[in-house]
């Protein structure tokens, strides 16, 4: 499982984000001003791992299945899916399915997020503190999204 979700990374997640943002922009045009403010969290996090550098775990110190070759921190796995899934749940589903649906979405969401985050750390290729660091990055610029009501408020119904 773990190594079916390591697997979208690089171009793949590139192309998985895009038609994400495709998707949910075709279902929910006035979402796209909050899709694009989310996505930026990959520029953020472009600049966070050529500034900070950290190397990934050493074989020595961790049983390492794969690397990739880039640094470790924050994890960019992590950042993606986080605002992804958030996303994804709240253009697709909130406000279109019934509730306990929605619910078994937010649960399902979190339940892949724990395995990327595990997945992640199973694999060798981060630290506990660059998934935290990634945790931070992608839920933290999507809240700070979320909160600039003029680009959220669309999204989410309010101020109709």
């Amino acid at each position: 499982m773990f190594a079916s979700l390591d697997w979208i990374e690089g171009s793949r997640q590139q192309i998985l984000g895009i038609a994400g943002i495709a998707l949910m922009a075709a279902v929910n045009w006035r979402a796209l001003p909050l899709l694009v403010v989310t996505a930026l969290s990959g520029a953020i996090y472009s600049l966070t791992a050529m500034v900070i550098d950290r190397p990934r775990p050493p074989e020595g110190l961790v049983h390492v299945i794969r690397h990739t070759g880039s640094s470790s921190y924050p994890s960019g796995h992590v950042a993606f899916f986080s605002w992804f899934f958030i996303l994804l749940i709240l253009c697709l589903a909130v406000g279109r399915l019934p509730k306990p649906m929605v619910a078994a979405a937010w649960v399902a969401a979190a339940f892949v997020l724990l395995a990327v985050c595990l997945g992640r750390i199973y694999m060798g290729e981060h630290w506990p503190s660059d998934i935290l660091g990634g945790l931070a990055l992608g839920l933290g610029w999507t809240s700070l999204a979320l909160s600039v009501r003029l680009i959220s408020d669309p999204v989410l119904g309010r101020g109709k």
